[in-house]
């Protein structure tokens, strides 16, 4: 007798690929909704989870266990989300590109400090927390209710952090120079706001890299001023740096005196620059390069003001090696 092959019963299946689209399905439901509850549950920024009231700067902060929700998520998913909970070892909080910590109280050594998108945190000044204020070494007695700090923190092997530094940054205003008065300027800000800027006899201002006086102050120069807020919109400096807008000429070398450098553009307009003994005179494979070496031919761009007559005083002036003609090549004597 001939047995005859058995078809596969349409009702089976492989119990293995189920047990592992189950697992998958179950991640993913997971994952998904430790998002949701992510979304909905308030917590601190990244990498920096909240402390409770009196936590000490010196000693282990824990986070709050209210705004840290404790998910077991399978290691795919707890790789994933561990930055959002405090996943940094160590770092700054109120740096560059973050929202400003700001003090709101001081008793004593401990400080409340808080930030315009909500997160809080108390601490207390330890005697082993580096406290800075405008780059200086400072102590508790130097900070001020309204002060913006940085902290620095690291975490611990058992998941708890310490602060080790404390910074106030010296506050800094940038913007355009509006009005210009005896004592204090208008600054209009990237955000469209104005900041009054007050200025004094021990007011420093600089002009690019060289010293300059309030004299320097136009409307429409763009500034940067380092000093400390004032009620309102006052904001009083202690430094004062005006940004040297450079403009710029290059083209072909078609003329050259003791002192000056005629060029033809690339719209083929001419341009004359002046070169000084300040000047800095740069001439490519010349190691002591003056302007006798710059030859009708080469390649010059040079950075400086314009004056009325187009001339440009140049700060810094940069010549090539001359434009080389191809040649064609010779052609062949037939044989």
């Amino acid at each position: 007798m001939i047995d005859e092959p058995h078809s596969p019963s349409p009702t089976r299946r492989p119990i293995g690929l189920v047990r592992v689209a189950i697992l998958v399905g179950a991640c993913l439901a997971l994952g998904l909704s430790a998002v949701v509850v992510l979304a909905a549950s308030p917590s601190p920024p990244a990498g920096e989870p909240a402390a409770s009231p009196g936590a000490s700067a010196g000693a282990s902060l824990q986070p709050d266990k209210a705004t840290q929700p404790k998910l077991k998520l399978p290691g795919l998913f707890r790789l994933g989300f561990g930055s959002l909970f405090g996943g940094r070892s160590e770092g700054l909080r109120g740096g560059a590109g973050r929202a400003p910590i700001t003090i709101t109280k001081i008793d004593g050594s401990a400080l409340d400090l808080r930030t315009d998108d909500g997160w809080t945190r108390t601490i207390t000044v330890g005697s082993d927390t580096k406290i800075t204020k405008g780059g200086q070494a400072a102590t508790v007695s130097d900070l001020k209710v309204g002060d913006h700090v940085v902290l620095r923190q690291k975490r611990n092997d058992d998941g708890t952090y310490t602060v080790t530094a404390i910074a106030v940054p010296t506050p800094v205003v940038a913007g355009t120079v509006g009005a210009v008065g005896d004592s204090s300027f208008t600054l209009k800000l990237r955000d469209g706001s104005t900041r009054t800027v007050k200025v004094s006899g021990i007011t420093t201002f600089k002009v690019g890299g060289a010293d300059g006086s309030k004299k320097d102050l136009k409307a429409g120069s763009f500034v940067v001023a380092a000093g400390s807020e004032g009620p309102g919109d006052a904001f009083t400096a202690t430094s004062v740096r005006i940004q040297v807008r450079l403009d710029r000429v290059g083209g072909e070398v078609t003329k050259v005196t003791k002192d000056t450098i005629t060029v033809k553009q690339r719209d083929g307009t001419s341009a004359t620059i002046s070169v000084g003994s300040d000047t800095k005179l740069t001439i490519r494979g010349d190691s002591t390069p003056t302007i006798g070496e710059v030859k009708v031919g080469m390649r010059v761009v040079a950075v400086g003001t314009l004056g009325a007559d187009g001339t440009l005083d140049a700060s810094a002036v940069f010549a090539g090696a001359p434009k080389v003609k191809a040649t064609p090549a010779p052609t062949a004597n037939p044989g």
